[in-house]
């Protein structure tokens, strides 16, 4: 049997138990949420942002291409040189980012290449009026085509960095609400345990000290019979004071029948 003080402290160490698990929950969490949030700072939104921005440069550089055959501008063509490099830092930029997407980077960075060396050369032909006009048509439709192919793809590469960032904070948000309940699951348990064990723990020793009180009330309100004992079965700290009480009482009564010996003695001797 468990004493009081033994009761309080493993009532004590059940709410401490069930904090340091909200605790360390909450903490992994936090560490968790941290990488993936870091993760989509410093690396899936960038690559996202600069899928898109490439989509927009080679449209921007389909359209400029156009434009400078039907202006003969060749200058447009040196502006689109500018706009080509920077197409080509950003897929650089995407490989650093994410080393694992090198693959398909490389792929996409190839074939815009090659699509915009074809551009220049049968533009920058037909500016300057040296492009052989029987093969000119074949040359554009062949190089119309690897720029369908190369629009196709990286607008699947955008779609597909879209789908991984907004899978992200799915799975953030997911993994944000899973701490949250199974915090508040452990808490609540922990709560009731805390107070359908205080309940017992109290109650228990309500019960004993109305018990111990009611004797000892019986004991000084009754005829004075000091042969009545305090009868407290458990081990703890109210069995000491029930021990303690009834050596009281027996001291009292040894003390009363010594002095009623003592009393009979010097009748006696007063008789005689």
């Amino acid at each position: 049997m468990l004493s009081i003080k033994n009761k309080i402290a493993l009532l004590v160490a059940l709410a401490a138990t069930g904090a340091v698990s909200i605790f360390t929950i909450g903490s992994q969490s936090l560490k968790s949420n941290t990488t993936l949030v870091s993760e989509l700072k410093n690396s899936y939104y960038p690559i996202m942002s600069s899928a898109t921005l490439n989509n927009a440069i080679l449209s921007q550089l389909s359209e400029r291409f156009n434009l400078s055959v039907t202006l003969g501008d060749s200058e447009l063509l040196l502006l689109n040189k500018e706009t080509f490099s920077q197409l080509t830092k950003n897929f650089d930029k995407q490989k650093q980012l994410q080393p694992s997407l090198a693959q398909p980077i490389n792929s996409l960075q190839t074939l815009a290449k090659q699509y915009f060396d074809a551009s220049y050369d049968i533009a920058y032909r037909m500016i300057e009026g040296t492009i052989d006009l029987s093969s000119a048509a074949d040359l554009a439709a062949k190089n119309t085509q690897i720029l369908e192919t190369l629009t196709e793809r990286m607008a699947q590469f955008e779609q597909q960095r879209s789908d991984e960032f907004e899978s992200l904070v799915v799975t953030l948000e997911n993994e944000n609400n899973s701490a949250r309940s199974t915090m508040l699951t452990i808490g609540s348990a922990a709560l009731i345990l805390i107070a359908l064990f205080g309940f017992v723990v109290v109650h228990g020793i309500r019960k004993d000290l109305a018990n111990i009180s009611s004797k000892m009330k019986d004991i000084a309100e009754g005829d004075g019979d000091l042969t009545v004992r305090l009868v407290h079965n458990k081990k703890d700290e109210l069995s000491e004071l029930a021990d303690s009480f009834n050596n009281f009482v027996q001291q009292l009564q040894m003390n009363i029948n010594a002095t009623i010996e003592n009393v009979n003695g010097l009748g006696g001797i007063a008789s005689t």
